[in-house]
């Protein structure tokens, strides 16, 4: 059966691989010694084998190639030949198995290594069979991983082994960095973060874990007895219960009930990838009865990434039942460090090593249950006492669709400032004729609109506030006005009517209904904008910007007075024309010149 199970993870992996300050206090508690609550099943110190390294040599003929495997301690095939078995990868492409002596396809029925029983093997493979490198030899051109597959690698006991391995082939034939599992803490009777009763195991790694590939492959399985191996479920049994990665640990659920019983027996690990880009293909680990390894973790502030005190809050989730103290430092090594009483929802204030802008402080803990010391956990958490950098201001614009009166609407805008925190509100103030600012809006959003007074010089500036109340530095924008012309300013040619309508800007404006009558108007400025009522009975006209046919604008719509209906800008100063003619639209052909807007 367990042999059933290990060929079940061989393949879900496949699959899956392949697609020192004091604390702030008044008084240190008295620690206590308190016997811990009884609890099921550690790691042992019995480790599986681990490969260190796999070379390439020539063969005894040209037509093979030797391949030596280094193992971290002395290491015996499983009997029956399967531990013999090689899967040569090529580019990340698997092709088919080779055994050791004959190079035939399969992953049974090899010879035992030369070397079996110690720390170095030996193995003879032939030419590849199939893919890009059909028929070549492996070389270290055309090799990009060894997996070691099957019951590969027991220690000298014949107990505890390796049912999956890999190590990479560098041109020197070393591997680099692998996260071997080094223990597994069983947790038998807890309950997750939502409160339902599970089993959960601890596995342990002896390198800082980015990403867990194959989480199904995760397992605890009986050495003795037979029977099913337990394998987690990637979803976990309740919904939010998938494997969790902390540091050098993953974490991973199961039914309640699953883990009560084994008491005696080995896990699993399968794709596990360090931070250094290596990956660990497999790793067996024993579980053994003997003295409880308190849990728990450490978060600052709540799990927040960044904080502009040097004092922190720590808590603590997560911790057992049977943790009864907390160390806890501001070093790796744990010295010097504080020792807390530690009871449900303790919470400590904490002053960090360092208060340095940018820099990340890191507070470790070590839970005790009176007995066993936890191994050491970690939280970190980014300094932010710099406000953000502003961004760029855009030019002042003017929007089709607003609408102008006494006043003229300006649109001022900037790019996202920068901050580690982020940002929470952008401030923005203006200054009118040379006056003094004023606040014109605190806003969330990268935009702000001002009612300008025609004529009068503006320049307006923005600073932003970051999510910890940190105000950076503002910019200020160039000088800039928003003149309103009258249509009497432009020059009319064919047939154009004045009308007096109260709702005009300045009370009057002209408008005509022959296709070919046009408005000619000379500027200098860096933006222009046509004002025009809108109405269900007027037409089309077209735009033209320098003699250049820039658009053609429909006044049909509801009704509405003073709208900014065309607008043409350009990122400097300029003198340019613009020319609206009549196009006559049949059934309403009534075009109207209200007035025009310069942006200087």
């Amino acid at each position: 059966m367990i042999r059933r199970v290990r060929a079940a993870l061989v393949a879900a992996f496949l699959v899956t691989m392949w697609a020192a300050p004091m604390p702030v206090a008044a008084a240190k508690p008295k620690v206590q010694t308190a016997a811990p609550a009884p609890r099921v099943v550690v790691p042992s110190s019995t480790l599986a084998p681990d490969a260190l390294s796999a070379a390439f040599r020539a063969g005894a003929d040209p037509s093979h190639v030797a391949i030596d495997i280094t193992w971290d301690q002395g290491a015996l095939a499983d009997s029956g030949g399967s531990g013999s078995a090689m899967l040569i990868t090529l580019d990340g492409v698997s092709v088919d198995c080779l055994t050791p002596a004959t190079g035939s396809v399969g992953a049974s029925g090899g010879t035992a290594p030369g070397g079996n029983g110690t720390a170095t093997w030996t193995m003879t493979c032939g030419s590849i069979l199939g893919g890009l490198y059909d028929g070549a030899k492996p070389t270290v051109t055309n090799i990009a991983r060894i997996l070691i597959v099957g019951d590969t690698a027991a220690d000298l006991t014949h107990t505890y082994f390796n049912s999956l391995e890999q190590v990479n082939v560098s041109p020197a034939g070393r591997t680099s960095n692998l996260p071997d599992l080094i223990g597994v803490t069983l947790r038998p009777g807890t309950t997750d973060a939502a409160g339902n009763p599970v089993d959960e195991a601890v596995y342990r790694f002896g390198l800082t874990i980015d990403t867990l590939n194959n989480p199904g492959a995760l397992g605890v399985v009986p050495n003795t007895g037979g029977g099913d191996a337990t394998i987690a479920d990637s979803s976990g049994p309740f919904p939010g219960d998938g494997p969790v990665v902390n540091g050098d640990e993953v974490r991973v659920f199961f039914p309640a009930g699953t883990l009560a019983t084994v008491a005696d027996a080995f896990a699993d690990a399968e794709a596990v990838t360090a931070l250094t880009g290596e990956l660990n293909a497999g790793g067996a680990v024993s579980i053994g009865g003997g003295a409880p390894e308190p849990f728990g973790a450490v978060a600052i502030n709540g799990g927040a990434a960044t904080t502009a005190s040097q004092h922190v809050t720590l808590t603590f989730p997560s911790a057992d039942a049977s943790v009864v103290t907390v160390k806890v430092s501001n070093q790796a090594n744990m010295t010097p460090a504080d020792t807390f009483t530690y009871t449900a929802g303790l919470a400590l204030l904490w002053p960090l090593a360092g208060h340095t802008n940018g820099s990340t402080q890191t507070v470790y803990v070590q839970f005790s249950d009176g007995v066993t010391d936890s191994v050491v956990h970690s939280a970190s958490i980014v300094i932010d006492i710099a406000g953000p950098v502003m961004g760029r201001l855009a030019a002042p614009r003017i929007v089709v669709g607003n609408t102008v009166g006494s006043t003229i609407p300006v649109v001022l805008s900037w790019s996202a400032a920068t901050d580690v925190s982020g940002i929470a509100t952008y401030r923005v103030q203006v200054s009118r004729n040379g006056g003094a600012y004023t606040t014109l809006a605190t806003t969330a959003t990268r935009s702000a609109t001002l009612h300008a007074v025609s004529n009068a010089s503006y320049r307006f500036r923005v600073n932003a506030t970051d999510t910890l109340g940190n105000v950076g530095a503002a910019v200020t924008s160039a000088a800039f006005k928003a003149v309103a012309v009258s249509e009497a300013s432009a020059t009319f040619s064919g047939s154009w009517r004045l009308a007096r309508i109260a709702s005009a800007w300045g009370g009057l404006y002209r408008f005509s209904v022959t296709r070919g009558s046009a408005a000619t108007y000379r500027f200098s400025g860096r933006a222009i904008a046509w004002v025009a009522p809108r109405s269900t009975i007027y037409g089309s006209a077209r735009v033209y910007i320098d003699g250049r046919l820039a658009a053609t604008v429909n006044l049909q719509g509801s009704p509405a007075a003073r709208r900014i209906v065309y607008v043409a800008a350009w990122s400097s100063t300029g003198t340019h024309t613009i020319r609206i003619a009549v196009l006559g639209t049949s059934g309403h052909p009534r075009v109207v010149v209200d007035g025009f807007v310069v942006l200087r």
